[in-house]
């Protein structure tokens, strides 16, 4: 791959060189030691370019994986996380599997509404300060 782009970038150096001789009406070779400097400011460009991709890559991958982490514990926290194997279990002692998920469903909601309180009091102790 830097073989291709230091090339690419050399091809795009010279030919702006030819082309902007070509705009003055000048010999497309007239002064050649521009050409190079032209291939080699394009050889770097290029790379740097190629180079400031895999930089923003790597970045954008590792926001990714933040902002991902970051949804998995605002999303599925310990409220929502809440084991329930009674689920799948069979009935015992007459009691069916329903019982236990209403159970834990009633132990969320009520863990839900604990925290929704506190944060008020929290607001209303924030407010008053």
């Amino acid at each position: 791959m830097p073989i291709s782009a230091t090339m690419f970038g050399a091809l795009l150096g010279a030919g702006t060189q030819m082309y902007s001789n070509a705009l003055r009406k000048l010999p497309y070779t007239r002064h050649p030691w521009e050409h190079v400097l032209g291939m080699g400011l394009g050889a770097l460009f290029v790379n740097q370019l190629i180079k400031f991709d895999a930089k923003a890559q790597e970045d954008l991958d590792k926001l990714l994986i933040k902002a991902k982490q970051a949804n998995e514990r605002r999303y599925f926290g310990n409220i929502f996380t809440l084991p329930v194997p009674s689920l799948i279990a069979p009935n015992i002692v007459g009691i069916g599997p329903s019982f236990y998920a209403c159970s834990y469903l009633i132990d969320a909601i009520d863990d839900i509404l604990e925290w929704v309180e506190d944060t008020k009091r929290k607001q209303i102790d924030d407010d008053e300060e």
